[in-house]
């Protein structure tokens, strides 16, 4: 059988990691117990190792059943307690990958930080000059840095049509 690799870089290591994946088509979650898709798995938590070579990286290799061809979603998260509970464990990662002839043939954006982007929205935003700066939820931390450009590619901070990392 193909292997189906899950993989999230994230920025700590030695964390308790796992992921849930969903066959779109039907709404399925993959149960752990046995490599099939079920409406109501016994256990829909499928562990992430973290790499012994790469740290940070957190994988897992699927290839114990023949998936159907189509559109499959996993979402990755951090545990923070004793046992795996999404609904109070931290959001890593998460993206969509296709399957054909049950390989896996593209892969979308897994691994977002969502940390990150929380800490960009609960912040304060702030421009200076011609750039903008997120700061944590603590108004003071500087999070991230943009320039601001025009739509000629120009520093401005009036009508920016374009942003920048730093």
């Amino acid at each position: 059988m193909a292997i189906k690799r899950i993989t999230c870089p994230y920025s700590q290591t030695g964390l308790v990691v796992y992921c849930i994946v969903r066959r779109e088509v039907d709404k399925f979650l993959l149960d752990d117990a046995d490599g099939s898709f079920r409406a109501a798995p016994a256990d829909p938590y499928l562990s992430m190792p973290e790499d012994s070579s790469i740290r940070g990286r957190y994988e897992v290799d699927e290839d114990r059943t023949v998936w159907d061809d189509g559109k499959y979603t996993a979402v990755v998260y951090k545990q923070t307690g004793g046992s795996s509970i999404p609904a109070a464990d931290v959001v890593i990662g998460a993206g969509e990958f296709d399957v054909s002839n049950n390989g896996e043939v593209t892969l979308g954006p897994v691994a977002i930080d969502v940390t990150f982007i929380k800490s960009i929205e609960g912040g304060r935003w702030r421009i200076v000059g011609n750039q903008m700066i997120f700061f944590g939820e603590d108004n003071v931390t500087e999070i991230a840095r943009f320039n601001l450009l025009d739509g000629s590619g120009f520093p401005t901070q009036e009508s920016p049509l374009e942003r920048v990392r730093v």
